[in-house]
C-alpha cells in the first residue's frame, strides 16, 4: 500500500477497500486480506447490487406500464370500430375472427414497436459520446423481447371482451 500511495501522490491517510491485480494467481499473505475474481469484486462493491435491483425494478415496472398502454390503445381502438364490428357480426361473421384479427393487430403493434425501440437503441448508442457507461447485451435485450410480446398479447385481452359483447342491432342502432 505504501508504494502505491507514493506512485499516486497520495497521503499516508488515504486506504483502499480493493486492489485489482493483473496477475491472475495474486495470492495475498494476510489472512484479513481476500482475492476475488474481477467480475466477484464488482457485486461486492456497495452499493451495486441495490442498483442493479432498482433497475431490474424500473424495467418490471415498464412491463406492467407497457401491459396499460398496449391495453387502453387496443381499447380505444376497438370502441371506434363498434359499428364495424357489429355489421361484420350482421354479415355472420364469427367473432372469433373478429378476436383472431384484434390479437394479430396487437402482435403486429407490439412487433413494430420491439423493432422500432431496437433501431432507436442502436442509433442513440452509436451517437452517444464514448465517456457515457452504456451496456446492451444480447441476453437482456432477447428477455425484454420474449417478456413485451405476450404483456402485448396480454394487452389484447381487454378489448377482446368487448367485441364477444358486441350486439348488432344495438350498435347500428336498430
Amino acid at each position: 500500500m505504501a508504494t502505491w500511495r507514493k506512485l499516486h501522490n497520495l497521503p499516508d491517510t488515504f486506504t483502499a477497500s480493493g486492489i485489482i491485480s493483473k496477475s491472475a494467481d495474486f495470492k495475498v499473505n494476510n489472512s484479513d486480506l481476500k482475492t476475488y475474481t474481477a467480475d466477484t469484486f464488482i457485486q461486492k462493491l456497495p452499493g451495486y447490487s441495490a442498483q442493479n435491483s432498482t433497475f431490474a425494478f424500473m424495467i418490471g415496472f415498464l412491463f406492467v406500464i407497457s401491459l396499460i398502454v398496449i391495453a387502453v390503445f387496443l381499447y380505444i381502438l376497438t370502441m371506434q370500430k363498434i359499428p364495424n364490428y357489429a355489421i361484420l357480426r350482421a354479415q355472420g361473421v364469427p367473432a372469433r375472427t373478429l378476436v383472431k384479427t384484434t390479437i394479430a393487430q396487437a402482435l403486429m403493434l407490439v412487433s413494430f414497436g420491439l423493432i422500432l425501440g431496437g433501431v432507436l437503441t442502436a442509433v442513440t448508442a452509436r451517437f452517444m459520446p464514448l465517456g457515457v457507461p452504456m451496456i446492451f447485451s444480447a441476453g437482456l435485450s432477447i428477455a425484454v423481447v420474449i417478456g413485451i410480446l405476450p404483456t402485448g398479447l396480454l394487452g389484447a385481452i381487454v378489448p377482446v371482451r368487448t367485441i364477444l359483447k358486441v350486439d348488432p342491432v344495438t350498435a347500428i342502432g336498430g
